[in-house]
């Protein structure tokens, strides 16, 4: 009497009962209040009614108003039933809710049907009752991860995440959303850096085995050079020789260092112009000293006439020391080469 007496005709009160088939649900009481038109009496006319869809649509758009979902639930984990909401883009043309009385059996059923094989057990195991109770025991939400077969025989990747609409009445709002282009972003970044990992450790691999051949060189020359301290001009011939083989091999420690060139998967040339007769030294410099250690004779023919080419010399003496080393392993001691 109190609010009419103020102008208010009608009292509305939302509330959660208790429905015959154990669920809880929502509903509206209205209370409104109008003169008998006869007898000029107040009255009261009260009424009731559901309001647990609209109720239960409003709070999740509430919770997920900025996620692109393919469709929201609202799982009742004391009943094992829950009530779906797809995602439209039409708002104009809403999809139903689905309703199921049997979550779990539910979820199975559809795993089965439209999950890749390797993803069914797992998400039966993670959409469980008992597994959704026990990861938000202690904590907010928790997501899963599945894979689904379309129609088109390609795959999609979806995201599911659980939280607790209601935890005193065990209402778990799950949304699933799309991340099929993320994923596929996030797979490929894996197998680029598992290329450039390969590429990387076939190139150490590689120069390993490149540094062993003027590291031989040097070290025999070395040797050479100690029998010819009273002989100035063949130490000066040895000292020169190192040197050479000393600069082949830092041009091979200076790409070990680069890691650009680690990364990549094929070197970068550098190209400069080179003589042939400092190709035959070069290369002479590094094979020599392993012929000597096989007494195996170096036969090298000049060119009648020196010329220049526009190459990268480190790859090019790289080549020929590297066919040339083999041919020493692999030619009989004492052989001519």
């Amino acid at each position: 009497m109190q609010q009419f007496i103020k102008g208010n005709i009608e009292e509305t009160v939302e509330y959660r009962r208790r429905a015959k088939d154990g669920r809880t649900i929502w509903a509206q009481t209205v209370a409104r209040l109008y003169c008998g038109p006869i007898t000029g009496n107040t009255m009261c006319f009260i009424y009731s009614y559901d309001t647990n869809d609209s109720k239960i649509a409003q709070e999740m758009i509430s919770n997920v108003v900025n996620l692109d979902y393919d469709y929201l639930s609202l799982v009742d984990l004391a009943n094992n039933d829950y009530i779906m909401y797809a995602n439209t883009e039409d708002p104009t043309n809403p999809i139903p809710p689905l309703r199921s009385s049997d979550y779990e059996k539910s979820v199975a059923d559809y795993a089965r049907e439209n999950l890749v094989t390797e993803d069914i057990d797992r998400n039966i195991r993670d959409m469980s009752i008992d597994n959704i109770r026990k990861q938000l025991a202690d904590k907010d939400s928790f997501i899963s991860y599945v894979s689904l077969k379309e129609k088109d025989g390609s795959q999609s990747r979806k995201k599911l995440q659980y939280s607790y609409m209601d935890r005193d009445h065990e209402m778990v709002l799950l949304s699933r959303m799309d991340i099929t282009d993320i994923y596929e972003r996030e797979q490929e970044q894996m197998r680029e850096l598992k290329d450039a990992n390969r590429a990387k450790n076939d190139f150490l691999s590689q120069m390993s085995h490149d540094l062993r051949t003027p590291m031989n060189a040097i070290v025999g020359l070395s040797n050479l050079a100690k029998d010819e301290l009273d002989d100035p001009s063949a130490m000066k011939k040895y000292i020169d020789n190192i040197n050479e083989a000393g600069q082949f091999l830092l041009g091979l420690v200076n790409d070990c260092l680069d890691m650009e060139k680690l990364s990549a998967k094929k070197m970068k040339l550098n190209e400069t112009p080179y003589i042939y007769p400092q190709f035959v030294n070069s290369v002479c410099t590094i094979i020599a000293p392993l012929c000597r250690k096989k007494n195996i004779k170096l036969i090298v023919d000049n060119l009648p006439e020196p010329y220049y080419v526009l190459i990268d010399h480190i790859r090019f003496e790289q080549i020929f020391i590297n066919l040339l080393n083999n041919s020493v392993k692999y030619t009989p001691e004492g052989g001519n080469y």
